[in-house]
C-alpha cells in the first residue's frame, strides 16, 4: 500500500581557472579551482500510496543547490494519480512539466547515460516552479509501436531567478511520443503568460511598439531522440525557448 524509496548524488567538481564558474542550470554557486560539491550532489526522497487498484498518490522532496548559495529542500512532486482505463492515466496536483525527454529522471544521476544532461539545454527551461494543473495522457497503441499523447494545463512560477519570483497563468502543453521496437521519439511544446509587472522597468524598454506586459508570451519547444542498438545509444535533442 505505501513505498518509500530514494535517489542521490554526491558529486566533487573542481576547474582549472578561476576566472568563471562551472554552475548547472540557475544556480547560485558553482565550481572553480576549489573543489565543491554543491554543483552535483542531490538527495531525493519519494513517498508512493496505493489509494484504489486505480489510484495511487506521489509525494518528492528534492534537496539540491538552486538559486542560493547552499542547498535547500523543495517539494518536487505532489500528485494523484488516476488510471481509469488501461491506456489513460490522468494526473493533478505539483508536477513536472514534461519539456525534455527526461523530466521525470534528469535529477537521478545514475538514471542516465551522461554525467549530467546537457547544460546546453537543459538550463534553458526557465519553469522552474514546475506545473501546478494537470496533465491527462492517452497511449494509442500499433502493433508492438505506440504513441502517447500529453495534454497539460496549470500554472507555475520563474522561482530559481535572481529576480522577484514570477508568477507565470495559462501554462499550456502538448506532448507527443513515439515508442518504437528500438527507438523513441519526442515532440513537444509548452506555452504560457508570465505576470511581469515586478519586471517592467526592465522589460518596458525591450517592448514592441503598442505592445503591453502582458501581451509577452512564453514559448518552449523541443524535439527528441533515443536509439539504442547493438549495444550503441544515442540520445539527442533540440530545443527553443521565445
Amino acid at each position: 500500500m505505501i513505498r518509500f524509496s530514494g535517489f542521490g548524488t554526491v558529486g566533487l567538481l573542481r576547474t582549472n581557472s578561476d576566472e568563471g564558474e562551472y554552475k548547472r542550470e540557475l544556480q547560485a554557486k558553482g565550481a572553480t579551482t576549489r573543489t565543491t560539491a554543491l554543483v552535483d550532489s542531490n538527495l531525493g526522497l519519494q513517498l508512493d500510496g496505493r489509494i484504489a487498484p486505480w489510484a495511487t498518490a506521489t509525494v518528492q522532496s528534492l534537496t539540491m543547490q538552486r538559486n542560493t548559495p547552499q542547498m535547500t529542500t523543495r517539494l518536487e512532486w505532489a500528485f494523484v494519480k488516476l488510471m481509469p482505463l488501461d491506456d489513460l492515466t490522468v494526473r493533478v496536483g505539483k508536477l513536472n512539466a514534461p519539456v525534455f525527454m527526461i523530466s521525470d529522471s534528469r535529477r537521478i544521476g545514475y538514471a542516465n547515460t551522461a554525467l549530467r544532461p546537457s547544460d546546453e539545454v537543459y538550463s534553458l527551461d526557465l519553469l522552474t516552479g514546475g506545473l501546478t494543473g494537470a496533465e491527462g495522457s492517452w497511449r494509442f497503441r500499433f502493433g508492438g509501436k505506440s504513441l502517447t499523447a500529453t495534454l497539460l494545463a496549470g500554472r507555475s512560477k520563474y522561482s530559481d531567478v535572481p529576480i522577484p519570483s514570477i508568477k507565470v497563468h495559462g501554462v499550456k502543453g502538448l506532448n507527443l511520443v513515439w515508442d518504437g521496437d528500438w527507438y523513441q521519439v519526442r515532440l513537444g511544446q509548452v506555452v504560457a503568460s508570465p505576470q511581469l509587472d515586478p519586471l517592467s522597468d526592465l522589460m518596458s524598454p525591450l517592448l514592441q511598439p503598442g505592445q503591453q506586459l502582458s501581451d509577452v508570451r512564453y514559448k518552449f519547444s523541443g524535439l527528441g531522440l533515443t536509439a539504442e542498438r547493438n549495444g550503441v545509444l544515442v540520445q539527442s535533442e533540440y530545443v527553443r525557448r521565445r
